[in-house]
Formats: structure tokens, sequence, C-alpha cells
């Protein structure tokens, strides 16, 4: 198998739309949305998980999930770019895709609901480009079991949701709930970075 055509790129910058405002400063109560951890109460649910993922070309290899099947090339690059997301971070399906460096944010999507290593490989950190929460495994519904999986996945490492106001909230309600903090939205740093030892300065929430 061959990878290079899929390299991560060092370097992946993108434009965000800003989200919109917040109906209040506290929690949503209508989707029931989970608390995020702050302090020493902050998990890392990849670093925590039991799932192996393999990372080396022989591993990968033979490697084939429960329906017998082995990731694409692709769906390879997708995982490892996926775990370049930090803890407390998080990534837009565009954004995902760029620095995979080919496909779409549909595929994108297709892999990320194919990925057989969640939450060891986390995908629950990839949101739609409004950050509003997107899917988790198909579902896109906030009262189903697996987004609130996936928003309770986030709450855990400290990524919190809230109800906003606005035109195009999105089918299901899933895009009446936002990302609390912009800066938690994740973007490779720079060559000029790299070289400096500088790090992304943290801003301020949206709310």
């Amino acid at each position: 198998m061959k990878d290079a055509t899929f390299a991560v790129p060092s370097v992946a910058t993108f434009t965000l739309k800003r989200p919109p405002r917040a109906t209040s400063s506290s929690h949503g109560s209508a989707y029931n949305l989970p608390v995020p951890a702050r302090g020493e109460d902050v998990r890392d649910a990849a670093e925590s998980s039991k799932v192996v993922f393999p990372v080396d070309e022989e591993e990968r290899s033979g490697w084939k999930g429960k329906n017998g099947k082995a990731p694409s090339a692709y769906q390879w690059a997708v995982f490892d770019a996926l775990c370049t997301i930090p803890l407390g971070r998080v990534m837009t399906y565009d954004g995902l895709t760029k620095l995979v460096g080919q496909g779409s944010s549909r595929s994108v999507g297709g892999a990320l609901k194919a990925n057989p290593f969640s939450p060891r490989v986390p995908c629950h950190r990839v949101l739609k480009s409004d950050l509003s929460p997107g899917g988790f495994f198909g579902e896109t519904d906030l009262h189903g079991s697996e987004l609130a999986r996936k928003l309770n996945l986030l709450a855990q490492e400290g990524v919190g949701f809230m109800e906003v106001q606005g035109k195009g909230t999105g089918k299901a309600g899933n895009g009446k709930v936002r990302l609390r903090e912009s800066w938690r939205v994740w973007k490779m740093p720079t060559a000029e970075q790299e070289k400096s030892g500088t790090v992304e300065e943290e801003g301020k929430s949206v709310t």
C-alpha cells in the first residue's frame, strides 16, 4: 500500500464562518447538553481508549474490520489526520479535507462514518463548518444515542456546546447547537510558527 499520495501536509489553514449569537450564557436545556469538563477533570477519550490503532504499513496490510474489509489508503490517511487534532480541540470537515489533501467533505464524512478505531482515532472531534456537531456514525439527530455519545466524548475533553438562534439551523435541531468557544477549532501551525517555536494563542469564547 502506498500512502504517499495522501501524505498529510505540515501546513493547513482554512476560514471559518462565525457562529450565530447564543441565546443565553448558560448551557441549553432543550437538548440536555453535557457540561464540559474543566481542569483536572478533563480526560483524553482517545488516549484512554483500549482500541488498538495500527500505525505501520506491515500492521495495516493485514488488518481487517469486523465486516471483513480493510480501510482504503484514503481512509487510512483520514484516520492519520484525525490523530493530529489535539485534546480539547476540534476541526471542521472542510478543514480535515484540506489537511488530507484530497477528497471532499462528503468523502471525509464517509471515512469517519466507517472509522473502526473510535474513539482512539478521534472522529468525534470533527464538526460542520458552522460549528454545529454534524453527525456521528451516520446519525445527526441531537436526541439520538450516537450524537449524544459524540457530545459526551467532547464534553469529557473540555469541549462544550450552546443553543443558538438564527436562520439555517438545520434539521433535527442539529444546527441549533454550536461550539461555545471558537478558539477550540484547530489549525495546524504554519511553517513560520514551527520555525519560531511559537504556539497558537487561545481566542475568546463566542458567548
